[in-house]
């Protein structure tokens, strides 16, 4: 096991825009390193699903929750969901181009 896992083993990190691109190849990483991931969607449920499918086959727990993180009402429940789930969020990954923006 690397140093870089031994320091995220158990920590859980809440990635937007997970379920493609850059997001995406984060949640990856961050779940081979030993993190929990959220993987936060818009519109592709699919997609989002095969993140988490390739993040529990690490061996962590993932979870996929779909929010508009333009609206502030749905990062409010993108929160509430991960805390629920995980009790904290360690490593907020909020990408700076999707907050603000709506999606389409």
């Amino acid at each position: 096991m690397s140093s870089d896992s031994l320091q995220l083993a158990g920590r859980v990190a809440l990635i937007t825009g997970a379920s493609k691109g850059i997001g995406k190849a984060v949640a990856q990483r961050l779940a081979v390193l030993g993190a929990h991931v959220v993987v936060n969607y818009s519109r592709d449920a699919k997609a989002a699903d095969e993140v988490v499918a390739a993040a529990r086959a690490c061996g962590v727990k993932a979870l996929a929750v779909r929010a508009d993180v333009s609206l502030p009402e749905e990062v409010a429940a993108l929160v509430a969901k991960t805390i629920a789930e995980f009790e904290r969020i360690d490593i907020p990954d909020l990408q700076r181009r999707h907050l603000g923006r709506r999606a389409n």
